[in-house]
C-alpha cells in the first residue's frame, strides 16, 4: 500500500482521479451476458497465457493494425495506440528507429537500447545489448507483443521492456502476392510474398525492395531484404521452427542534426559536415534461428531455441569512419511443468540462456567521405548468460502468485591490436541477480485487477564502454539498475468497449546517459546519473468492433526525472526532467471497415512538451500531427486486389521527426517532411 501512495502522490489530481474511475468502474459494471474471453495469446511473457491472465501492463498489435494501408517505413507506425511507448526517428534510416518504453531506451542516439526484442521466439539483441530492426520486414509481421516496465527476471539486461514480433506463418493452399508502392519523395517499395502448407509441412517467403530519396539533403537510403519461416508439425506432436533473413542495405545516408537557426533558414538542408563528409551507413546481415518446442507428456514440455547473426557494417561519420564486422548468436533451453500445490493449479519453467559475440571493429579517417588511415582497430568479445525460474501459482480460484528470479553474467573483453598509442586491451564484468513477484486477481469474468513488483538492469554496450579516446573500455562505467512498482486494470465493460490502467513507480540508479564528444561530432561517450525516478499512468480505451466503427486511444503520462545527478560540466542536475520524453501522449485511431472492402482510419497524435538536453535548457515544443490512410480490398473467387493510399502529416504541422539528445553547438534538430502522400495496389492469389 505505501508503494501504491507513493505513485499517485506523484500524479497530478485530474489524473489521480481518472485512475481512479478505472480502477473502480470495471469492478461496479457487471460483465455482459454475451461477454466472451479475448483469447488472445501472449507469449513474450515465456510462461504462455491469454492476455487476460497476464499479470503485467501488456498489448498486442494484430495483423490488421500492421498492415491496413500503411506505408510501413517502420515499427512506431503500428505502435501509436500502445500506451507507455514512445517512439521517434522513423525517417532517418543510418540512425534506427528511437523506441522507449517507460523512458528505457530513450537516451538512444543510434540503434534501440533498454528494450529486448524478439522475432519469432529468436533474439535481435545482442548479448551487450543493443539491438537493430532494419532486417524486420513489417509486411512479412503477423502480430507483435508489448511487455511494458523492467522484465529482468525474464530475459536479462536490457529488458526494461520487451517486444516480441511474430512473423506470418504459411497456412491453407499455396498463396503468392506482389505489391507495388510509390510516393513522395522518391519513395518505391515493391514486395512479392508466397506461402502455403502441405501436410506437416508449412512455409513462408517475403522478397521486398525499398528505396527513398528522403525530405532532407543527404537522406536517402536503399534496402533490400529476404525473410523466410519454415514450420513442421512433428509426428512427436512436437513443431520445429526455422527463420532465416537476409539484408542488404549498401546505402542509408545521415542528414544530420540542425540548429534551431538552421531549421528555420531551411529544414530540408543537411548539417554542413554530414555534407562534407557524406555521412551514412551501410550493413549486409544475415540471420538464422531454430526454435523446437516439444510435449514430453500431458504435463511437461521442452522448448529449444538456437540463432546465429552475422553483421558487416560500416559508418561514415564526420573526422572518422567505423567499420564492424560482428557475429553473435546463442541458444536456450526450457523446461516447463504443470504440477499442484495444496490441492491448487500452478506451473514452473525453468530455463537457461547463454550467448556469445565477437566484434572486429575498426575507426578511419574520414576524408571529406574517403577511408584514411586507421586510427583505431580492437577486437571485442562479449560472453554470458542467464539462470531463470519462473513459477505461476492459483492461490484461490481467483487469486495468482507469480514469482520469477534470474541470475545473469557477462563478460566483456577487448583485445587493442592498435599499439601506437599503447595496449589499451581491457576486460569488464557484470552480474546480477533479477527478482519479480506479481498477484493477479480476477474480479469477475470480464475484469482483472494486477500487482507487480520487477528488477531491471542494464550493462552498457561495448560502444557505450569506449574511451572518448584511445581503445579498451573505461571501467568506472556501472550497470543501470531498476526497481518498479506498478498496479493495473484491464476489463471488457461490454462486447464494444475495453478499458485498461495502470500506474507505476520505477526508481533507478546509475542511469547511463549520453554526452557528444567536442572531439568528434556524431560520436557519444557515457556516464552513470547517480539516481532517477520515472513515474507515470498509462490509459487505453477502445471502442467498437473490427468491422464498423472503432475507436483506439491510448494516453501515458510521464514523470520522469533525475534525483541525483551531477554531468559532466559539474552542473548539478537533481530535479530535471529526463530528455527525450513527453510529459503527456495521446494516440487516437478512428477507422471504419465495412463488408464491401472499403476501409479507412485517421490517426492523431499528441505530443506534449519536452526537453532535448539533460540540463532542460532547450524545450520541445508540443505537437499535434494526423495521417489519413484508405483503401478498397475486392475480393474474388481465388484471390484478392488490395488498393490504398495514405496521406502523412495531413495538416502539414512543422515538428521534428527526431531530437539528438545532448547533442553539441545546438545540433539537436531532424525536421520531419510536411504534408505527403502514397499510394500502392497488391494483387494476391491462392493455387
Amino acid at each position: 500500500m505505501n508503494a501504491v501512495v507513493v505513485i499517485t502522490s506523484a500524479i497530478p489530481v485530474w489524473l489521480t482521479w481518472l485512475l481512479l474511475a478505472c480502477i473502480t468502474l470495471p469492478a461496479l459494471a457487471e460483465p455482459s451476458q454475451e461477454y466472451k474471453p479475448l483469447l488472445i495469446e501472449i507469449t513474450s511473457g515465456r510462461l504462455d497465457n491469454s492476455l487476460e491472465d497476464v499479470a503485467a501492463s501488456a498489448s498486442v498489435v494484430d495483423r490488421e493494425q500492421i498492415h491496413a494501408a500503411r506505408q510501413q517505413l517502420g515499427l512506431d507506425e503500428a505502435l501509436v495506440t500502445v500506451p507507455g511507448v514512445f517512439t521517434l526517428n522513423r525517417y532517418n534510416f543510418a540512425q534506427d528507429l528511437r523506441l522507449s518504453i517507460r523512458g528505457f531506451g530513450a537516451r538512444a542516439n543510434f540503434g534501440i537500447r533498454g528494450v529486448r526484442i524478439l522475432i519469432d521466439g529468436i533474439p535481435a539483441t545482442t548479448p551487450d545489448g543493443q539491438s537493430s530492426v532494419d532486417d524486420i520486414e513489417l509486411g512479412s509481421l503477423e502480430r507483435m507483443e508489448i511487455i511494458r516496465g523492467p522484465s529482468s527476471a525474464l530475459y536479462g539486461a536490457s529488458a526494461g521492456g520487451v517486444l516480441s514480433m511474430e512473423s506470418e506463418r504459411g497456412s491453407g493452399p499455396h498463396h503468392i502476392e506482389t505489391q507495388i508502392k510509390g510516393g513522395a519523395y522518391d519513395f518505391r517499395d515493391y514486395r512479392l510474398k508466397t506461402s502455403g502448407e502441405h501436410q506437416r509441412f508449412a512455409y513462408a517467403l517475403n522478397l521486398s525492395r525499398l528505396s527513398l530519396d528522403g525530405y532532407r539533403q543527404q537522406s536517402a537510403t536503399e534496402r533490400t531484404l529476404f525473410n523466410a519461416r519454415f514450420d513442421y508439425a512433428l509426428a512427436s506432436d512436437g513443431e520445429l521452427t526455422a527463420t532465416l533473413a537476409v539484408l542488404d542495405s549498401p546505402q542509408a545516408q545521415d542528414p544530420g542534426g540542425l540548429t534551431a537557426e538552421q531549421v528555420i533558414a531551411d529544414p530540408r538542408q543537411a548539417a554542413p559536415l554530414n555534407l562534407r563528409f557524406d555521412t551514412g551507413e551501410s550493413v549486409r546481415q544475415q540471420r538464422v534461428g531454430l526454435r523446437l518446442i516439444q510435449p514430453l507428456s500431458d504435463k511437461e514440455e521442452l522448448r529449444l531455441r538456437g540463432f546465429l547473426v552475422q553483421r558487416d557494417f560500416s559508418n561514415r561519420l564526420p573526422f572518422n569512419a567505423i567499420e564492424l564486422d560482428r557475429v553473435f548468436g546463442g541458444g536456450g533451453v526450457e523446461y516447463l511443468r504443470n504440477d499442484k500445490w495444496l490441492g491448487t493449479p500452478g506451473r514452473v519453467l525453468l530455463g537457461i540462456d547463454l550467448d556469445y559475440q565477437n566484434d572486429q571493429r575498426q575507426r578511419r579517417e574520414n576524408l571529406d567521405g574517403l577511408k584514411g588511415q586507421t586510427t583505431f582497430d580492437q577486437r571485442e568479445r562479449v560472453s554470458g548468460g542467464g539462470v531463470f525460474i519462473a513459477r505461476e501459482q492459483q492461490l484461490t480460484t481467483r487469486l495468482r502468485l507469480d514469482i520469477g528470479l534470474r541470475y545473469d553474467w557477462l563478460r566483456i573483453a577487448a583485445d587493442d591490436h592498435f599499439l601506437s598509442d599503447g595496449d589499451d586491451s581491457a576486460t569488464v564484468r557484470f552480474s546480477q541477480w533479477s527478482p519479480s513477484i506479481a498477484l493477479l486477481l480476477h474480479a469477475n469474468t470480464a475484469t482483472q485487477y494486477y500487482a507487480r513488483i520487477a528488477t531491471g538492469f542494464e550493462t552498457p554496450t561495448t560502444t557505450e564502454l569506449a574511451h572518448p579516446v584511445g581503445g579498451g573500455f573505461d571501467a568506472t562505467l556501472q550497470s543501470e539498475t531498476s526497481l518498479s512498482y506498478e498496479v493495473g486494470v484491464r476489463s471488457r465493460l461490454s462486447p464494444l468497449v475495453r478499458v485498461e490502467a495502470a500506474v507505476f513507480h520505477i526508481d533507478i540508479d546509475d542511469q547511463l546517459v549520453p554526452f557528444e564528444i567536442d572531439t568528434a561530432p556524431g560520436r557519444f561517450a557515457f556516464s552513470n546519473a547517480g539516481r532517477s525516478l520515472n513515474r507515470g499512468l498509462e490509459a487505453a480505451l477502445t471502442l467498437g468492433k473490427s468491422t464498423g466503427w472503432q475507436l483506439r486511444s491510448a494516453y501515458t503520462y510521464s514523470d520522469f526525472r533525475y534525483v541525483d545527478f551531477t554531468d559532466q560540466s559539474s552542473a548539478q542536475l537533481d530535479g530535471k526532467q529526463l530528455p527525450g520524453i513527453p510529459t503527456h501522449q495521446l494516440n487516437s485511431e478512428l477507422t471504419y471497415r465495412n463488408t464491401t472492402g472499403i476501409h479507412a482510419a485517421l490517426e492523431t497524435q499528441y505530443i506534449g512538451r519536452y526537453y532535448a538536453d539533460s540540463g532542460n535548457d532547450v524545450e520541445i515544443v508540443s505537437y499535434l500531427v494526423s495521417g489519413l490512410r484508405m483503401g478498397y480490398q475486392y475480393t474474388f473467387k481465388h484471390g484478392q486486389i488490395n488498393t490504398f493510399a495514405g496521406i502523412n502529416n495531413l495538416f502539414d504541422k512543422r515538428y521534428n521527426a527526431n531530437v539528438r539528445l545532448n547533442a553539441n553547438a545546438g545540433r539537436y534538430f531532424e525536421p520531419a517532411p510536411p504534408r505527403h502522400g502514397y499510394a500502392g495496389v497488391s494483387i494476391s492469389r491462392d493455387f
